[in-house]
Parts: structure tokens; C-alpha cells; sequence
């Protein structure tokens, strides 16, 4: 059950990007299933489009975001990330907690140039 209903969120964000747009803000919450089962993406207040010579404002919400939404520039690769994300809580029933490490919990302290370098490396070498 779980698999069919995280091949339809794969389906409708494939939609997304076909139409030549990011989300920026896949999350649980921005995610639903109608009356006949079928999964809805919805909260599209973050979507921008892929013809954007350069993405680089940092939006979206923290504990979803990939590290490429902290560094220069980023593209649709941002909204795969969340999935990944999105993918594990469904099948462990757990909330990732990659906030502290990952992002090193913003809302507490800033983005030193040594962390955002880091994620730029990281996201690098994860291609």
C-alpha cells in the first residue's frame, strides 16, 4: 500500500517537473489523498519555474530542504531530495531528524560559510 501511494506522489511530482516547474516545498503536509484514494500535491505558493537562469533563494521548509537550497544554485534535484525524505518517514513511521545534522538546526544558529561550502561539496559528490 505504501509503495502504490508513493508512486502516485512519484507520478505527480514527475507532473510537476514535466511542466517545467519546482516545488521547493514537498512535505507530508503538502501532501493528500482525495475521497478515492488517489494522492494530491497541493501548497504550490513556492513553485518556481526550471527556465530560471539561477535559483538561489533559500526557501521552503527546513527539515525538507536539500542542501543544494543553501549553496548558489539548485534545480529540480531539490524536490527529489524531499521524496527521499518524504519516502523514508513512510516506511519507517519516523520523522528524519537530518535537520540537526544536515542543517544544522538554522533556526537556532546561522549558516557559517564552512557549513554552506560543505553542502555544496556534499551535493557535488552525491551528483
Amino acid at each position: 500500500m505504501a509503495l502504490k501511494k508513493f508512486l502516485q506522489i512519484l507520478k505527480g511530482v514527475n507532473y510537476i517537473h514535466s511542466k517545467g516547474l519546482i516545488h521547493r516545498d514537498l512535505k507530508p503536509q503538502n501532501i493528500f489523498i482525495s475521497h478515492d484514494g488517489k494522492i494530491k500535491i497541493g501548497d504550490f505558493g513556492l513553485v518556481t519555474s526550471m527556465a530560471c537562469e539561477s535559483l538561489t533563494e533559500n526557501q521552503g521548509t527546513k527539515l525538507y530542504m536539500a542542501p543544494e537550497q543553501f549553496c548558489d544554485n539548485y534545480g529540480k534535484e531539490v524536490d527529489i531530495y524531499a521524496l527521499g525524505l518524504i519516502c523514508f518517514e513512510i516506511l519507517s513511521a519516523l520523522v528524519s531528524h537530518h535537520e540537526k545534522n544536515v542543517v544544522c538546526n538554522l533556526n537556532k544558529k546561522p549558516l557559517t560559510l564552512y557549513h554552506v561550502s560543505l553542502f555544496c561539496l556534499t551535493a557535488g559528490i552525491l551528483g
